[in-house]
């Protein structure tokens, strides 16, 4: 994947961190492989942080939290993350959260947004 709009993001934009889900297994020996946003990101030098959840029940939430408030960044922007995002989250940023959504929602909810929106020639 190119993903383009990661690739030269720092030149724009001051970007404090990229946010992904953490690395997973895959393969037979199910060896943890990250997530091409999190290749993509170390490999643009970018600080890169992976909680396992952003609710209180996770570990990890409350570590990543203190780190996002560290960070204070003026705004973040969302893709497809694909978890909740609380209250505690949203409200670091002073200028809040752009959530950027490649679908037409509600029209196109679920689990193949993108791919309805197609068939239907939108």
């Amino acid at each position: 994947a190119s993903w383009p709009h990661l690739r030269g993001a720092g030149e724009q934009f001051e970007v404090s961190a990229v946010v992904t889900n953490p690395p997973a297994s895959s393969g037979r020996k199910k060896q943890l492989v990250p997530s091409p946003v999190q290749a993509l990101a170390e490999e643009q030098g970018l600080s890169v942080l992976t909680p396992t959840g952003l609710l209180k029940k996770y570990p990890d939430s409350a570590e990543f939290l203190d780190a996002m408030r560290e960070l204070a960044p003026d705004v973040c922007v969302t893709a497809a993350y694909g978890q909740f995002l609380p209250k505690s989250f949203l409200s670091i940023p002073p200028l809040g959260t752009l959530n950027i959504h490649p679908s037409l929602l509600p029209k196109y909810r679920g689990a193949a947004p993108v791919p309805r929106a197609l068939e239907d020639g939108v």
